[in-house]
Formats: C-alpha cells, sequence, structure tokens
C-alpha cells in the first residue's frame, strides 16, 4: 500500500497574517473593477498611489501579499491569472502603505506576456524564466 503526500504547511512558513489577507480580498475586488477599464488607468492610478507612499515592500512582506493575493483567486469564478495576480497584489501592498512595482513584460520565442510584482528589484513569486527571460515593458 502506498501512501500519498499530504498538503503540510513548511516547517518555517506562518500563517498569512489576517491584515495581509484583507487587503488581499480589497486587492482583488479593487483590480477586478479596474481591469475593466482600459490598462492605461490601473497604470496612471498605480504611479500616483505609488508616489504617495513613501515606504518600499520588503521581499518577505511583498510575498506575503502576493501569497494572500493568489489564496484569494483560487476561489475567483472567472479569470484570474497574472495581470489580475499582479495588479491585485500591488494594490493591496499599497493598502498597507507599501509600495511594490508592477511590471508588464514580454517574451520572444515562444511569444509569451506576463505580469507580475517586484520588491527590491526582485520577481515575487515567479518561476525562474533563464532560458527565455521576459522583457520588462512596463514598470510602475
Amino acid at each position: 500500500m502506498s501512501s500519498s503526500p499530504m498538503a503540510i504547511r513548511p516547517e518555517n512558513s506562518r500563517p498569512v497574517p489576517l491584515r495581509y489577507r484583507i487587503a488581499g480580498v480589497l486587492g482583488c475586488v479593487c483590480a477586478l473593477i479596474l481591469l475593466r477599464f482600459p490598462v492605461s488607468v490601473s497604470l496612471k492610478l498605480i504611479r500616483r498611489l505609488n508616489g504617495n507612499t513613501s515606504r518600499e515592500a520588503s521581499v518577505h512582506e511583498a510575498a506575503r501579499v502576493v501569497e494572500a493575493v493568489r489564496a484569494v483567486g483560487r476561489f475567483f469564478p472567472g479569470r484570474f491569472a497574472c495581470l489580475e495576480s499582479a495588479l491585485s497584489s500591488t494594490l493591496a501592498a499599497l493598502m498597507l502603505r507599501r509600495r511594490v512595482d508592477w511590471c508588464v513584460g514580454a517574451r520572444m520565442m515562444p511569444y509569451a506576456a506576463r505580469s507580475w510584482v517586484e520588491a527590491a528589484g526582485e520577481p515575487i513569486g515567479e518561476p525562474e524564466f533563464s532560458n527565455h527571460p521576459y522583457l520588462v515593458l512596463v514598470r510602475t
């Protein structure tokens, strides 16, 4: 008889704090509303809000925000891909009075577009794409 692995939280991982979870929910709701408009509206809003937020998020804080947003995204019945996740994470971080960079990029061969967040110049929660790197087209 074989056993199947259980979904156990790693020992060094702690639950996401309540304030991050609340910011994640609110960030998702706001992002899904904003994405009904042209992306330029979202870019202008994020740039303005980033200008009013003085403290940049640490890599750890940004990872917690992304984790909280992705947990909310699992329950969303529609499309919740990289664009929705990255915009939601950016808005959630701003609600926590932290600033992250919202990045949109593309690559060739094979062609793909991607959206992600960065903190301290490091992509947060993203796989390594060393063989086909993304060219950043927009960074807020």
